[in-house]
């Protein structure tokens, strides 16, 4: 996948009235497109509607809700990380591609012959989470950390551009005041 676009999404009609939050939090950029790149190793869960949404949203359109992960009274992490290089991708172009105005025996073709598929090069993708107990029973804290990175060629030009993405930090402190009753801090850079 291509990062650092967002791709519009229609939903029941809607193309322009989507919300989204995190942490409870509107995060909504534009209406038509996801509100930015997220840290995906920090959720704890997401919700997503598109139709029938609560009366907490604006709009008739999609509605997207994450919550992050909290900490717990046990000290826990997570890593993940993936990597992708110019060795591991297969160039999959059919030949009539290959040739300018070349039909298949579909009717598809393209008008400039494409020398390449798969315009990336190399990506790769690091994100690390830790979470646990501030005060066992009573304080919880939890970081997460996300960086992708992906080096890859626009068709029909050589120059190789580069798309970094970076979660410098998610933190989430909560406090438990009472048995009903919590203070969340939260704090996210993207």
């Amino acid at each position: 996948p291509r990062r650092g676009t967002q791709t519009t999404f229609l939903t029941y009609g809607f193309v322009d009235q989507h919300q989204t939050k995190l942490e409870g939090t509107d995060t909504t950029e534009a209406t038509s497109a996801n509100a930015g790149y997220f840290d995906f190793g920090s959720f704890e869960e997401f919700q997503v509607g598109g139709a029938g949404s609560s009366a907490e949203n604006y709009g008739g359109g999609a509605s997207m809700s994450i919550t992050v992960k909290s900490g717990g009274d046990r000290f826990t992490g997570s890593w993940y990380s993936d990597w992708m290089g110019d060795a591991t991708i297969g160039n999959n172009v059919p030949a009539n591609l290959q040739e300018s105005n070349s039909r298949d025996d579909n009717g598809f073709f393209v008008r400039n012959a494409l020398a390449r598929g798969n315009p990336t090069d190399r990506q790769y993708d690091i994100n690390f989470n830790a979470g646990g107990p501030l005060w066992k029973g009573k304080a919880w804290g939890f970081f997460s950390y996300r960086l992708n990175d992906q080096y890859r060629y626009s068709l029909g030009i050589d120059e190789l551009a580069r798309s970094k993405l970076t979660n410098p930090y998610t933190f989430k402190g909560t406090f438990q005041l009472n048995r009903n009753n919590q203070v969340i801090g939260f704090l996210n850079k993207r």
